[in-house]
């Protein structure tokens, strides 16, 4: 991906971006490179190195959610999940109008 098209996924402004990819290929984690369609265009890629990671966070999240939801029936964890997502969404600022949904509902 682009630097841009990574900092509009992540919804971080470009200059937070090019650091944090800083520091990842600092560490090892990503690489950069140009692209072969666009040559002036920089791609960001993970390394081996990235991907490992990706891939112990990745069993870790799945490991420490087991032990969170253990005991839980299937339909308290769907109580959970939708109670969740409430909460989620309370939190989000809709870029539309700028305000909360909890706004709207009060």
């Amino acid at each position: 991906m682009t630097p841009g098209a990574l900092a509009r996924a992540l919804d971080v402004r470009p200059p937070t971006i090019t650091k944090t990819i800083t520091r990842l290929e600092e560490q090892g984690f990503v690489a950069r490179a140009a692209s072969k369609e666009d040559g002036r265009q920089v791609l960001v890629q993970l390394t081996e190195a990235g991907r490992n990671v990706l891939g112990v966070m990745g069993k870790a999240i799945a490991k420490a959610e087991k032990q969170a939801l253990k005991g839980l029936k299937k339909k308290e964890r769907k109580q959970l999940e939708k109670i969740l997502g409430k909460i989620e969404g309370n939190l989000v600022i809709r870029e539309d109008t700028g305000e909360d949904e909890q706004s709207e509902r009060d």
